[in-house]
């Protein structure tokens, strides 16, 4: 059986990118005459590629760095059939946090699972257009209108980027953190799975109330689900298991100061009842607020406990701070 191969000749291959700049192969060094047509008469990719980009008109290809070397094999091809190769950029690899090749293992790999994670399209879009390119400057948030209108060829990064998901994380936070409540609670209805659940139990002005109060502690809208459930439901971590021990004295003067509690409970309610705590217990900052947090969501970290508080009313707080009395 045959195949068809491109004979080559000895010398330079010189690629101007647009880049790297004036990159140079030897001949030699692209392992003989390569071939263009299978055995079967099937094509092979280099060939393809280039009577692709001919048929299409194609000016200018940008693709990553790991395809030099076809850009070398695509240029004699391009020259052999008698055409101008069109202009090539070939842009950095993006790497993992261990600079190994982004793969499956290092998280997400599809729109669709960063979609599934609670990533907004603007987050990611933003974040993907500064991996190997940045506009000159120290900005990071930057609208799709400004990155479109700033991007130059120019401005692209030779040395490689690293796919940070903590960074992700923390840009989609900033993302979430400047929506309305009504658009918040619309991207994060889908991520609400016991929505209907909680709206019969407690009626959907709290639900949204709840969520709401989470959206500037919330990096993802997957997790604000588990942030709901932790009004919803009592159920202390290991963390706040200590914290109760600890923090014995200010729970049980706060179950007393709930207790004798008349009116209406609100922010500056709780305040007063915080002020007067301080006073009683000689208790402040992490030793006075953790253990009024973990009592009312079971973590000592999350929102803040005036604005938690007033939602789970008198009832439910004093109850919550029997049970992490254990009495």
């Amino acid at each position: 059986s045959k195949v068809v191969r491109l004979r080559i000749e000895s010398g330079d291959i010189v690629i101007q990118d647009m880049v790297r700049g004036e990159v140079v192969f030897k001949a030699d060094s692209l392992g003989g005459d390569f071939v263009l047509f299978r055995s079967d008469g099937g094509v092979m990719y280099n060939f393809a590629v280039v009577v692709d980009d001919v048929t299409m008109k194609i000016s200018h290809v940008l693709r990553g760095e790991d395809h030099l070397t076809n850009t070398a094999k695509q240029v004699l091809i391009y020259r052999a059939l008698g055409y101008e190769p069109p202009q090539f950029g070939h842009m950095a690899m993006i790497l993992g946090p261990d600079r190994a090749k982004l793969s499956k293992r290092h998280g997400a790999v599809t729109v669709r699972q960063f979609m599934d994670e609670g990533y907004l399209p603007e987050a990611l879009f933003n974040y993907m257009s500064l991996l190997g390119w940045s506009p000159g400057d120290d900005r990071e948030k930057m609208s799709r209108d400004e990155i479109v209108r700033e991007f130059s060829i120019e401005r692209l990064n030779k040395a490689a980027a690293i796919f940070d998901f903590k960074k992700l994380r923390w840009m989609n936070g900033l993302y979430l953190r400047e929506l309305p409540q009504d658009k918040f609670m619309e991207a994060a209805r889908p991520y609400l799975p016991r929505y209907d659940e909680l709206v019969e139990r407690y009626g959907e002005a709290w639900v949204r109330e709840v969520a709401w109060m989470f959206h500037d502690n919330v990096e993802v809208l997957a997790d604000i689900a588990s942030r709901v459930d932790t009004l919803a439901d009592f159920n202390p971590t290991e963390e706040a298991a200590k914290v109760f021990e600890e923090g014995a004295a200010v729970l049980a003067a706060f179950r007393e100061e709930l207790g004798a509690h008349k009116g209406e409970l609100d922010e500056p309610a709780i305040e007063k009842m915080i002020a007067d705590l301080q006073a009683k217990t000689g208790a402040k900052g992490r030793k006075l607020y953790m253990p009024l947090r973990a009592a009312m969501i079971g973590s000592p970290h999350g929102p803040d406990v005036r604005k938690v508080g007033p939602i789970l009313g008198v009832e439910e707080l004093i109850r919550r701070c029997t049970l992490a009395l254990g009495s």
